[in-house]
């Protein structure tokens, strides 16, 4: 058997196992670190407050990862292609760590590392999925690509308002990157406030 032919590892060889696993995994790891920044009131190497943080990294890194985990999979089952695996679910994986990295230390990185670590693995996603999509031609299902895009123009959003860009926009992607029973000013506050201090 080739190289090329080999099979992939279990953990690669469909979406929904590592990106399921992983968002499992971190969704309990980011609140046991978020409840241990407020008991300890220790600061994080980051641009984000402890708060913050915590938003986004429930948002863009626990629901990334389960919709990336769930895309992955279905996507295979929607337009009779082979499934992402092997390496290229790797490359993703890794994106989606790198992410959780240069977030946790982005104080001490330059912003356009910051933004292109964490904005990797939904640019990737999307794109794979309209590849899929056109390839298989299931137009149908284009528009899943579409909710992959809005969290990453909120992911986006979140980072430019922590570096301090009076954003016109603020309240538009406060509300793209939370539930809109959760879009007051106390949440955007949270979110953005060095937009809002200088507004």
């Amino acid at each position: 058997m080739t190289e090329t032919n080999k099979p992939p590892v279990a953990l690669l060889s469909y979406g929904f196992r590592p990106f399921f696993l992983l968002a499992a995994l971190w969704s309990a790891a980011a609140i046991a670190v978020w409840l241990w920044l407020l008991h300890t009131g220790s600061q994080l190497p980051s641009r984000f407050d402890a708060m913050t943080w915590h938003i986004h990294e429930m948002i863009f890194g626990f629901v990334m990862a389960a919709i990336a985990g769930f895309l992955l999979t279905a996507i295979a089952n929607w337009t009779g292609r082979p499934p992402i695996q092997g390496l290229t679910l790797g490359v993703l994986v890794t994106a989606w760590i790198v992410g959780r990295f240069v977030c946790w230390y982005s104080a001490a990185l330059p912003p356009a590392l910051v933004l292109v670590g964490d904005l990797a693995l939904p640019i990737l996603l999307v794109i794979l999925v309209l590849r899929e999509v056109m390839l298989a031609r299931n137009w149908r299902n284009m528009p899943m690509a579409a909710p992959v895009a809005v969290l990453g123009v909120a992911d986006l959003l979140m980072h430019l308002a922590s570096l301090g860009w009076n954003l016109p926009v603020r309240s538009a992607g406060t509300c793209l990157s939370q539930p809109s029973w959760s879009c007051s000013r106390p949440w955007q506050a949270a979110l953005f406030r060095p937009s809002l201090a200088t507004g």
